[in-house]
C-alpha cells in the first residue's frame, strides 16, 4: 500500500510540474473571427521566478507543425534556453497568409483564397501577443516561424510590421506568389527598418528553377536592406514537405 501511495505521488508531481499544452479559441478585432491557439508551457514553467521567449507557429491546424518546434526547442536546448510555443490554427491558410494581389491571373491561380494577410497580421499583434503576454510569463523576445505560404507570410509582415518579429524562421517561403510580389517590394524597399535579432531562411529544389530563384533573389535584397545576423541554407535533398522539420532544428 505505502508502495502504491508513493507512486502516485511521483505521478502526481510529475503531472503537476511537466510540460502541459493548453487548447483555446481567440476572437479577433471586427469580423475577423476566431481561431484555435495551442499554447505550449515547458517543464520550467512552474518555477514562478523564470519567463520566458515566445515562439509563434504557423499552420497549427495541422498539429505536426507545432509539435515539431516545441519537441525540437526540448531535445536541442538540453533544458538551458526553454520557450513559451504558440501555435496558431488558420482553417483557411492561404487566405490568412497571402497579402493582395497585385496581378489579376492571382486570384484564379489562388482559387480566390488569398488577401487576408494584413487582417492576420493585426489579429497576431492585437489579440494574440497581448493575451500571451497577459497570461503568461513572458519575455519581450518573439520569434516567428512559417512555412511554404506561411513563410511568405512572415516575410510580408517583416517588411509590413518589421517591429513585430524579434527573429523570423523562414522555412521555404513561396517567394513566387504574384509573380514573385514579395521580392520586387523587398527590392524596392528603401525605408526597411532593421529591428531582427536574427534571420534564418531555408530551401529545396523540389519546387522548380523559379522557386529557388526568388528565393535567392529575395535573400539578396534582403541580406543588402538590413545588417542583421542572417542564415541561410539550400537542402538539395529535401522537398517542400520534408523541409520543414530539418529547417526547424538547424534554425
Amino acid at each position: 500500500m505505502k508502495t502504491i501511495l508513493t507512486l502516485v505521488l511521483i505521478l502526481c508531481s510529475y503531472g503537476f510540474f511537466a510540460q502541459k499544452i493548453e487548447k483555446i479559441k481567440l476572437k479577433g478585432e471586427k469580423d475577423f473571427g476566431k481561431r484555435e491557439l495551442l499554447i505550449y508551457t515547458p517543464l520550467e514553467y512552474f518555477d514562478q521566478s523564470r519567463s520566458f521567449e515566445v515562439v509563434y507557429v504557423l499552420d497549427a491546424q495541422s498539429r505536426e507543425f507545432f509539435d515539431a518546434v516545441h519537441t525540437t526547442i526540448a531535445f536541442q536546448n538540453n533544458g538551458l534556453r526553454p520557450m513559451i510555443v504558440v501555435g496558431i490554427a488558420s482553417p483557411y491558410r492561404n487566405i490568412d497568409f497571402l497579402p493582395t494581389n497585385l496581378h489579376p491571373e492571382t486570384v484564379q491561380e489562388q482559387y480566390g483564397e488569398l488577401g487576408g494577410a494584413d487582417d492576420f497580421s493585426d489579429f497576431i499583434e492585437n489579440s494574440v501577443m497581448p493575451y500571451v503576454d497577459k497570461n503568461y510569463r513572458t519575455i519581450p523576445t518573439k520569434i516567428g516561424i512559417g512555412h511554404s505560404n506561411g513563410g511568405t507570410f512572415m516575410n510580408y509582415t517583416m517588411i509590413k510590421k518589421p517591429e513585430l518579429f524579434d527573429v523570423i524562421f523562414s522555412i521555404d517561403a513561396n517567394f513566387n506568389y504574384d509573380k514573385g510580389q514579395l521580392v520586387d517590394l523587398i527590392k524596392n524597399q528603401s525605408t526597411f527598418k532593421n529591428s531582427l535579432d536574427f534571420y534564418y531562411t531555408c530551401y529545396q529544389p523540389n519546387m522548380g528553377d523559379l522557386w529557388i530563384e526568388n528565393s535567392k533573389r529575395f535573400n539578396e535584397s534582403l541580406s543588402k536592406s538590413i545588417g542583421v545576423q542572417m542564415v541561410q541554407e539550400f537542402f538539395e535533398s529535401e522537398t517542400h514537405n520534408s523541409v520543414y522539420h530539418i529547417g526547424v532544428m538547424n534554425a
